[in-house]
């Protein structure tokens, strides 16, 4: 696509969105190549049309891209973090909440949810694979989540809270989905000693490995960064 195609279907989308014809707008921005397209005021228009439309994960996308244009847009982060909620990402959009809330002195995030994770980790509000898959479990574990998370959201950032329900459905659904791939771990990697199988111990990066052979018990036992036990296993003497 040369730049006067560009150009001549840039304008026929404004003109749509100007009379909020987003559909036929949808229609138009479907046939360029966004990644290509270095005007961050353009993508946040691109990026309104899908919201309007209801494809929030397209919207989010295209809003990434404009985001790489504009690294310092205080309005792109907050749109990521509405966004980010909208499709049930609550630490996502706490990231950017926080992002946009530091303006001049922010971190640099990446606005995928690495920092409220880790956060949730040392809070102990987190939730384990497992916990997804008992129902009582998974609400009182959410609930109890969602009243620290709440309260930074509503009264922290000044946005609409969580919905408890809204986010149970889609974490069941969730669970669904990655049903194929929970294992008991234990039992499988014990089961992969027992036939002789190699197996590969991979760290986090700058992370160091601490293993210790117990010769009395005939177990190794592997720590990351000499405190939190990983793994540990059986040999034979």
């Amino acid at each position: 696509m040369d730049k006067y195609e560009y150009r001549e279907k840039t304008e026929q989308i404004m003109k749509y969105v100007q009379t909020k014809s987003y559909d036929k707008a949808k229609e138009i921005a479907e046939t360029i190549d966004w990644k290509r397209v270095k005007n961050a005021s353009m993508l946040c228009t691109v990026s309104e049309i899908y919201e309007y439309t209801g494809e929030y994960q397209k919207s989010r996308e295209i809003l990434f891209i404009a985001y790489d244009r504009s690294p310092g847009s205080r309005k792109i982060v907050y749109r990521l973090g509405t966004l980010a909620l909208r499709l049930g990402e609550t630490e996502e959009a706490l990231d950017c909440y926080e992002e946009e809330r530091l303006g001049k002195n922010s971190f640099g995030s990446t606005k995928s949810g690495i920092a409220p994770f880790y956060g949730d980790k040392f809070q102990k509000i987190g939730l384990q694979l497992c916990q997804l898959y008992y129902p009582d479990v998974l609400r009182e574990k959410l609930a109890h989540a969602l009243d620290i998370k709440n309260a930074m959201i509503v009264n922290l950032y000044h946005r609409e809270p969580v919905d408890l329900e809204a986010l149970i459905v889609k974490l069941t659904e969730l669970a669904e989905r990655i049903r194929p791939y929970v294992a008991d771990t234990d039992a499988y990697m014990m089961q992969a000693v027992r036939e002789g199988k190699k197996i590969l111990l991979e760290r986090p990066a700058s992370a160091i490995w601490d293993v210790r052979v117990l010769s009395d018990t005939h177990t190794c036992e592997v720590f990351l960064n000499g405190g939190e036990q990983v793994c540990s296993f059986y040999f034979q003497p």
